[in-house]
């Protein structure tokens, strides 16, 4: 059997043109980073879901949600902390059903998380990161997202009153 050439299965960073190098504070700033993703994602294992779908947020001391009491509809967050909390128990049905940009928002918050400790642990961020149209785009993307998510959760809000 031959022996395996370990530098054919590696990724070379040195390298690479999709990751540029980040200065000392860019790292310093990835290490924060990394670690208030991890005291956003642990407060979430930490919540148990509301079973309304929505008001998990006030197991932290907030108020209620101020459009659901004034208008008596739910506002474009609604359910966010409800959905986030059953992906950190692993409940992604439940986080679906309740509010799907909020489970999108978990997926993101544990992709941040690897990207934060891969840039702190390796002085390199994806060269994406820089790239200002590829931003806009994810952000009126984001955008979109939260609004298709919102009319979601305004239907089920309307069907089942």
């Amino acid at each position: 059997m031959a022996a395996w050439d370990w530098k054919v299965m590696v990724c070379d960073i040195e390298d690479s043109p999709l990751l540029l190098h980040v200065s000392q504070n860019e790292r310093v700033r990835a290490v924060w980073s990394a670690i208030a993703m991890l005291g956003i994602l642990g407060l979430g294992a930490l919540l148990t879901p509301d079973s309304r779908g929505v008001g998990t947020h006030e197991q932290l001391g907030l108020p209620e949600c101020m459009t659901m009491r004034i208008f008596g509809i739910p506002c474009p967050f609604c359910g966010m902390t409800t959905a986030f909390s059953h992906m950190a128990h692993g409940e992604l049905g439940p986080a679906l059903r309740t509010q799907p940009a909020g489970a999108l928002a978990f997926l993101l918050a544990i992709g941040y998380l690897a990207s934060s400790l891969f840039t702190a642990g390796t002085g390199k961020a994806p060269a994406a990161f820089r790239n200002k149209t590829l931003a806009r785009r994810v952000w009126w993307t984001g955008v979109g997202i939260v609004a298709a998510a919102w009319i979601y959760k305004l239907t089920c809000h309307l069907l089942i009153r």
